[in-house]
């Protein structure tokens, strides 16, 4: 028979016909996923009976994370990534919103292939394919490569995973940082369900980031403590002798299991233990009622059991027949920004989600260092910020450069320029790898652009970058912005703060521009960009300022 406890401000009461739960911490409160509960049979065991025991033990021992926008923007993304992938929505929000999509998936199909091939599917909407193909046909496998991996997920994925650290492990007999310690997975921890570890994250993940970054990795669950840690560079074992595909479950403690009945990739859910449990307590006095009950209850969890795999079925069949819409949706992931001219010669974007994020996240950065803010949205918007800050200047074009500078110091994390200018040495690489994320990278900011080479001491490089009409010189048609918004206080951050020089030179009568990265640009009163007339009656910036433009 169950008792009322207490442990450290939470109780339980229970009674013979009903459980009635609640939690509270002070002025916290804890969800029954949080808590363990365990049952005790008090009876003697008999043929049909087991000790196994119904409890009554709460331990709040939850982390806490305080999501900063990044990471809640990036739980956001994936979770409906996930969603639009299962077709299941939910209204939670920031990582519960994430686990609950998660969940989802379990419970539409309990074919373990087929759960990771959704991940899978999700992983490669979620991450645009440009990001993937460069780092896998640029970054060859090699000691800098591992290294880099681990390094980077430590830094951009503690939303995901929790707070993680770098290792060493030993490669052809040398050290090597290329083992991620994670303390505590976040994922298993709010799970708390194996299944869910193993199937959603662990097996997808290893193949996603080996066939998608040209990297193998084999992640080890520790599941006694939910620690974890990935080898990059080392391939898994196969999956019959893998150590995680042969764990038990957590049983109660599982919170797919408690969504769901046996569909789970592990055994019966929480309300089904705890109910069985009751049943037996009852069966055992004679209670013919409550074994009816019983037969009822698995008889009802057969019949749901049995509608999910029918669902999963139809999902089957239409993973395994390729469509004129499967394939559309495969190619509207990532859409690549589509420029079309029209009769005035304007240039009209189609910005992806992608752009939309960095052309908003940019205008907001300007917007906070300037305190003037606008209501215009997109591109729009950014130039609008960037006009602000032009006309505020009052002509002082170095206050104007430091401004940009300070804005460009706030959009960009501190930790992405000391790994990019300690870790990658200037070099042909270097120049070429930061010619090539331009093109792919910057095309919301600046248009369409392309690689072209150049001479580099006595040798052919592709270290040029090739704006065929730049967007921010198009839309604002304002000389003075072009050189002391994006031109000088770009040169100036990106060998400041990446460690790459590059001289950018604009060409004023068809918008064109070059970016010659390894080239020093020359000095102010030698660059031909400031001895540029204003573009007069087109400029944007005069037509708002009449004390005039600070052009040159």
């Amino acid at each position: 028979m169950l008792s009322s406890q207490h442990h450290k401000g939470c109780s339980l009461v229970s009674s013979n016909n009903r459980v009635a739960t609640k939690f509270t911490h002070k002025s916290k409160c804890y969800s029954p996923r949080s808590v363990i509960v365990r049952t005790v049979l008090t009876t003697k065991p008999t043929a049909t009976t087991s000790t196994t025991n119904i409890i009554d033990h709460a331990i709040p021992t939850t982390t806490v994370y305080k999501d900063n926008w990044f990471d809640r923007l990036a739980i956001k993304h994936i979770s409906q990534s996930i969603q639009a992938i299962t077709g299941i929505k939910n209204d939670k929000s920031g990582y519960e919103s994430f686990v609950e999509a998660s969940a989802a998936v379990i419970q539409i199909s309990k074919d373990t292939k087929m759960q990771q091939e959704l991940v899978i599917q999700s992983l490669n909407k979620a991450f645009p394919k440009r990001i993937l193909s460069l780092i896998k046909v640029l970054i060859p496998e090699s000691k800098f490569k591992r290294e880099f991996f681990a390094t980077f997920t430590t830094l951009f994925f503690a939303w995901l995973v929790g707070p993680c650290q770098v290792k060493e492990s030993e490669i052809e007999g040398k050290m090597e940082k290329n083992v991620v310690h994670i303390p505590k997975c976040r994922l298993l921890e709010e799970s708390k369900c194996v299944g869910m570890c193993v199937n959603l994250c662990k097996m997808p993940s290893q193949k996603f980031i080996k066939y998608s970054f040209g990297t193998s990795i084999y992640m080890k669950p520790n599941f006694d403590d939910m620690s974890c840690e990935m080898f990059y560079g080392q391939d898994p074992p196969a999956t019959e002798d893998d150590p995680a595909t042969k764990q038990p479950c957590y049983k109660i403690l599982c919170i797919a299991k408690q969504k769901q009945t046996p569909v789970c990739s592990t055994s019966k859910t929480v309300q089904y233990v705890y109910m069985e449990a009751q049943m037996i307590l009852q069966s055992q006095r004679g209670s013919a009622t409550n074994l009816h009950s019983f037969t009822s209850l698995r008889s009802i969890t057969n019949q749901k059991t049995s509608r999910r795999q029918c669902s999963s079925m139809k999902i089957k069949s239409v993973l395994k027949r390729p469509s004129a819409a499967t394939s559309a949706s495969s190619i509207s992931i990532i859409p690549d920004t589509i420029i079309s001219s029209t009769s005035s010669s304007s240039t009209v974007y189609t910005d992806s989600w992608f752009d939309r994020i960095a052309i908003h996240y940019l205008s907001r950065c300007i917007q906070l260092i300037t305190g003037m803010k606008n209501e215009k949205t997109g591109y729009e918007g950014l130039v609008e910020a960037a006009a602000a800050l032009h006309r505020s200047s009052n002509g002082n074009i170095e206050h104007q450069q430091g401004l940009v500078l300070q804005a460009l110091n706030k959009a960009f994390p501190k930790p992405i320029h000391s790994f990019v200018r300690n870790s990658i040495p200037q070099s042909q690489f270097k120049r070429e790898f930061f010619a090539k994320f331009t093109t792919l990278f910057c095309v919301w900011l600046v248009g369409r652009s392309e690689i072209k080479e150049s001479e580099v001491e006595g040798r052919k490089e592709k270290n040029v970058v090739h704006i065929k009409k730049c967007r921010f010189l198009e839309e604002s048609k304002c000389v003075g912005m072009c050189v002391n918004l994006c031109k000088m206080p770009s040169q100036k951050f990106i060998k400041d703060s990446l460690g790459m020089p590059v001289n950018m030179v604009p060409n004023f009568e068809d918008m064109s521009c070059e970016m010659i990265f390894g080239q020093e640009p020359p000095a102010q009163a030698n660059d031909p960009a400031f001895k540029q007339p204003c573009y007069k009656f087109l400029c944007k910036s005069k037509q708002k300022n009449t004390s005039g433009c600070s052009t040159l």
